[in-house]
């Protein structure tokens, strides 16, 4: 092992990534993942995280696939339980989840700004 591999090395450590499956999330998971950490890997869409853990399990890594709407209050609850039971600890984790709406503010509605107020708010106007 090299100095910086043992400098920056997180064997041991356990990471939960949310938003894991594409972009940052990914590219973060997969940082995690390549410096030893054991990553649970949390999205909403299952077979998405069942894709991702594959590869990466394929390459000797070890990710755990968690799916979890992190709007839904009982999701969250059961995302803890598992880590708890799973893993007994989280050293690392990475608030990376949220949702883009391609509109304006002004016709995004109630009911859509209160699911969007459950998870960070990415917004981009359709408008110029």
């Amino acid at each position: 092992m090299t100095y910086l591999d043992q400098m920056f090395s997180l064997s041991g450590k356990v990471a939960v990534v949310t938003g894991a499956t594409r972009g940052l999330g990914l590219a973060i998971a997969d940082g995690l993942l390549r410096a030893g950490a054991t990553v649970i890997l949390v999205g909403s869409n299952e077979q998405r995280l069942d894709d991702t853990a594959r590869v990466f399990k394929d390459e000797g890594l070890s990710a755990f696939p968690f799916q979890c709407d992190l709007a839904e209050p009982q999701q969250i609850e059961g995302l803890v339980q598992y880590v708890a039971e799973q893993h007994q600890r989280i050293d690392v984790l990475v608030n990376n989840a949220g949702v883009t709406f391609l509109t304006t503010l002004m016709k995004c509605g109630v009911k859509r700004c209160r699911s969007i107020s459950m998870r960070r708010f990415n917004y981009r106007s359709t408008s110029a």
